[in-house]
């Protein structure tokens, strides 16, 4: 992402989404829906917003916060959710797991 933020409506596919490693820069999916098989590496923060319904099935490594704020995280099973994230925030949005059993983290406030 160059150091650059960007919305786009979800992801799918194969492949590579690269977070980046500049501090602050975020990926934000807004809209629609998607499934990824592919890998997000990378420090970016991962941002999941307004009607977005996003499958991640890949083992993902990025390291940045992961905020879902509106519309459904699904996560084909455990390694795909935030192996390293620093910070995992859920304000009234699920988050959902297939395969395993998984407690989502608490709201915030």
């Amino acid at each position: 992402m160059n150091g650059v933020s960007c919305t786009v409506g979800a992801l799918a596919g194969t492949g590579t989404a690269d977070l980046g490693s500049t501090p602050g820069t975020a990926l934000t999916l807004a809209a629609g829906s998607g499934t990824f098989a592919g890998v997000v590496t990378g420090t970016g923060d991962l941002i999941v917003s307004g009607s977005t319904n996003q499958w991640l099935s890949g083992v993902n490594t990025y390291t940045g916060n992961t905020t879902v704020s509106g519309g459904v995280l699904n996560l084909a099973h455990h390694p795909a959710c935030f192996p390293r994230a620093a910070m995992c925030s859920c304000k009234a949005a699920p988050w959902r797991l297939t395969g395993r059993s998984w407690t989502p983290p608490t709201p915030s406030p």
